[in-house]
This record gives C-alpha cells, structure tokens and sequence, in this order.
C-alpha cells in the first residue's frame, strides 16, 4: 500500500512512512502549503483501499502505523 494527498499534490509514500518519519503528524500531508488529508491507496494507483486508514492516535498503536480493518 501507498499514502497519497487527497488533494491531488503529487506526495506520495510508501506505506510506513508515517511511523519512520516522527517530524511529521500522521494524516496530513507534509508538503510545504498543503497539509491536505491523506489517503491509502494500492500500490501504484489511487485505488483506495477499503478499510484502510492511519493511526493518528498514539493510544490506538504505533502512531502513524496504517492498518486495514480492526482498530
């Protein structure tokens, strides 16, 4: 899986990402004048995956961390 900006920016990451890159908050997207939402999406494509999503809360695991389903 990837993480893509919603808005279209161009950003695009692998799917851990996120939880190597403490500098930067989950579910944002990083770029300078954007900070759009964030999607998971198949590899290579913006097909989003169902169920998918990011932890943004260090309470519900590793912050940053996307999982699919569950939690």
């Amino acid at each position: 899986m990837q993480v893509i900006c919603a808005r279209g920016c161009g950003f695009r990451v692998h799917d851990r990402y996120f939880e190597t890159k403490k500098q930067f908050s989950p579910g944002i997207c990083p770029r300078s004048n954007c900070g759009g939402p964030l999607e998971i999406v198949e590899d290579f494509t913006d097909k989003v995956v169902p169920g998918a999503k990011m932890i943004t809360n260090p309470k519900d695991g590793v912050l940053g961390a996307v999982i699919v389903g569950g939690a």
